[in-house]
């Protein structure tokens, strides 16, 4: 296994290795975890069934937060406290997402113990456990089951980092041995009243500690890993490309265009981009030449899905609509890389009057996402869009029914109930 190269002005994680179990006691993740610590204590003190839920709730808090730091911080977010910024995809699920990529590796180790038997199957869950770091950074940036469990891009990123994966391995298992360590020697020598919130406090912060690491190493290696971050390093004072450099090449792009040097200009900008991957303008001008560029497609759709993502996590809403827009007149049928992306920027178009656009994006969500949190929303939004911009009452009825009889108890039935009863008076009129 190969070394990866260090990415220049990036600290190795190795060498900033202690400041991660200071991040914690920031004011926002220690305010996690005393709420954990309090949702632990609670578990342990009510009465079935409120321990329960109390008991669940400690554990989702705690394990959304880590998810939300692992893809901040990841994405370069390093100075500002990453769980309070809004994530790209927002990590609801991705908790849940992990319980179920843990429960298909622990068949496929039944599986191998059936076919293999014992030998095989420990080996195999060996390769598991080195694996487990690797999916769980590439579930919180894809926000993607099968992403997390595709052996092509966990070997790509393994591979792409080399010896420091081993290292971040064995950081990890100390982290879960520190854990388990506190909980063995330290809590049977205090009052028995404490142990449990204690137990809540440490576990949420070994998974802040865990999750810091995590995400900081994905931003060590966000090329090998295939991801961007949020942040050209020179923003954050790292020592990166001059600050007038970019005002110089895009001049020279704009010089390259006048003389009909479009090839040329094309490569410049995807040069300039790599040093300035979430500029606006960089962004924008690069954008444009591959619109104009017909055997550009592939490459239009990859960045044009990274700039989108990036304008998002930003909450540039209105300039990633525009975006979609321009792709959708290139590719018709096209839609964003995250169905979680789909709803939101469907509203921001929407509200930029992009009508068409954004009926486009949402046709035929339940089916290319069967089962998805988001499917009532849409179906709200797509009886307004018919209602208010198409005027087919009768299409925004049908569609209003349907949600009234399949959700009934979703928090968009109010909503719902009364578009419908507005629906139904129009109809009547006419």
């Amino acid at each position: 296994m190969a070394i990866a190269h260090k990415q220049p002005g990036i600290t190795p994680y190795w060498e900033c290795f202690p400041s991660f179990f200071l991040y914690p006691f920031n004011i926002d993740p220690l305010l996690t975890c005393l709420g954990v610590a309090l949702l632990s204590a609670l578990g342990e003190w009510l009465f079935m069934p409120l321990s329960l839920i109390a008991r669940f709730a400690a554990w989702a808090v705690c394990a959304r937060f880590a998810f939300r730091v692992l893809e901040k911080t990841a994405i370069g977010y390093l100075e500002d406290s990453p769980a309070g910024i809004e994530a790209g995809h927002g990590g609801k699920y991705l908790a849940y997402k992990q319980i179920a990529v843990i429960f298909v590796a622990t068949f496929t180790v039944f599986m191998v113990a059936t076919v293999a038997g014992p030998v095989a199957a420990s080996a195999w869950g060996i390769v598991l456990a080195l694996l487990w770091p690797a999916s769980t950074m590439i579930l919180a940036v894809s926000d993607s089951m099968m992403e997390a469990l595709n052996p092509e891009r966990l070997w790509r990123l393994v591979s792409g980092m080399g010896l420091p994966y081993l290292g971040l391995s064995g950081l990890l298992l100390l982290l879960v041995g520190g854990n388990a360590m506190v909980a063995g020697y330290v809590f049977p020598h205090l009052p028995e009243l404490v142990q449990v919130p204690l137990a809540g406090f440490v576990a949420a912060y070994f998974a802040a500690v865990m999750a810091r690491l995590m995400g900081y190493t994905l931003y060590q290696y966000h090329e090998e890993a295939g991801t961007d971050v949020a942040r050209h390093f020179g923003e954050q004072g790292q020592g990166g490309v001059p600050l007038d450099a970019k005002a110089l090449a895009l001049r020279e792009v704009s010089e390259l265009i006048r003389e009909g040097q479009q090839a040329e200009a094309l490569q410049r900008l995807r040069e300039l981009w790599r040093d300035y991957r979430f500029d606006i303008d960089v962004n924008e001008r690069l954008h444009k030449m591959l619109v104009a560029e017909a055997d550009a497609g592939k490459e239009l759709l990859e960045h044009g899905n990274r700039y989108i993502a990036f304008l998002l996590a930003e909450n540039r809403m209105l300039q990633a609509a525009r975006m979609v827009e321009s792709l959708q007149r290139r590719i018709p049928d096209y839609q964003p890389e995250r169905s979680a992306s789909v709803l939101p920027l469907a509203k921001a178009m929407l509200e930029a009057r992009l009508v068409d656009g954004a009926l486009r994006l949402i046709k035929g969500f339940d089916k290319r996402y069967v089962g998805h949190a988001d499917i009532p929303e849409i179906y709200l939004l797509g009886a307004r869009i018919l209602c208010e911009y198409r005027n087919d009452d009768a299409g925004a009825a049908r569609i209003l029914t349907h949600l009234l009889a399949r959700y009934p108890n979703h928090p968009v039935r109010e909503a719902a109930e009364s578009m419908m009863n507005t629906v139904q008076r129009l109809m009547a009129q006419r």
